[in-house]
């Protein structure tokens, strides 16, 4: 066996063992491109071996122009089919036939597109299928609503009612924890959080809501170990090293504090109060020319917030 043909071997059995290792469930089959890269080494690995037994059977032209030939036979008919908009509709449309409960978010999908194009009778009969076929969807996204307006027996009563119909989703749970989280019932909105949890353990939010209401119970290190998991399962989440700065910074340990809320403010650099934060915590360790910085950067960010004056007069101290 040639170097070559030992070294394909080796990439493709490693990435065989990485199939069995990984949970398949990570991708699910809307990302199935997350794992489809661990068929290049096989597809390689097989046409150098057939080369390596054709090359005095066949002249390399034929071979070519059987690949590019069976390579056409299934391209050209992807791009026929995804040039047309019609066309592509009506798949999208097949695809949630397969599995309506599975596709959810497809039909919300279907009607931002339809409206988008100012085609509102589309849109409605869209909304009224969503409706037939996945109440609880539809009963959240109502209840989400009525948080955001703060109306909170509404909301409850919503989610409630995506509750009963769907026990098994997950964002119902970690919505209606959120209702008793806002109505300062805390032992209800726990139970919730941690149903939402056990549902679905690679969702983040989750676990950055338990560990909001860890912090207000007092419990340190549980907050800490779930605002840990949070940015594991998802990096771009600013508040959760937001939070996680201020616990380092409540400890004392300033050097991590000061990680955290520079990666916060690298994910989204109009996040207040951590420049606020970073600001007094370089304070901590002396470092003035960095704390200047941060706070001038907050007063420029919330010059009317209700610490913009305590903030002008430490940097009058400072100059």
């Amino acid at each position: 066996m040639s170097r070559a043909s030992q070294f394909l071997l080796i990439v493709s059995l490693s990435q065989l063992l990485f199939n069995f290792l990984m949970d398949p469930a990570l991708g699910a089959s809307r990302d199935w491109d997350m794992f489809s890269a661990v068929g290049v080494a096989y597809t390689i690995k097989g046409l150098y071996l057939l080369l390596e037994f054709l090359k005095d059977k066949l002249k390399f032209e034929y071979l070519t122009t059987i690949l590019v030939v069976t390579s056409l036979y299934s391209t050209i008919p992807w791009i026929a089919l995804n040039s047309c908009e019609s066309k592509t509709i009506n798949r999208f449309r097949n695809l949630l036939l397969i599995d309506p409960k599975k596709s959810g978010n497809g039909h919300f999908v279907l009607v931002k597109y339809f409206k988008s194009l100012g085609q509102e009778e589309e849109a409605r009969k869209q909304n009224q299928e969503q409706r037939k076929v996945l109440p609880e969807f539809v009963l959240t996204a109502e209840g989400k609503k009525f948080l955001v307006k703060g109306e909170l027996d509404s909301a409850e009563a919503k989610f409630l009612l995506a509750k009963e119909i769907a026990p098994g989703l997950a964002s119902v749970h970690n919505d209606l924890g959120m209702v008793y989280f806002a109505k300062k019932d805390l032992n209800e909105a726990e139970i919730e959080y941690k149903e939402a949890i056990k549902l679905a353990s690679f969702v983040a939010d989750p676990y950055f809501n338990l560990a909001n209401l860890y912090l207000i119970k007092g419990d340190m290190d549980g907050a800490l170990k779930l605002y840990r998991k949070a940015v594991f399962l998802k990096f771009q989440y600013p508040e959760a090293y937001y939070n996680l700065g201020n616990i380092y910074f409540s400890k004392g340990e300033f050097q991590k504090a000061i990680k955290m809320y520079q990666t916060a403010i690298q994910l989204k650099p109009d996040l207040v109060e951590a420049h606020l934060w970073l600001g007094r915590t370089y304070l901590q360790i002396d470092s003035k020319e960095e704390a200047i910085r941060e706070l001038e950067a907050f007063l420029k960010l919330a010059p009317q917030s209700k610490n913009a004056e305590e903030v002008r007069n430490i940097l009058q101290k400072l100059r």
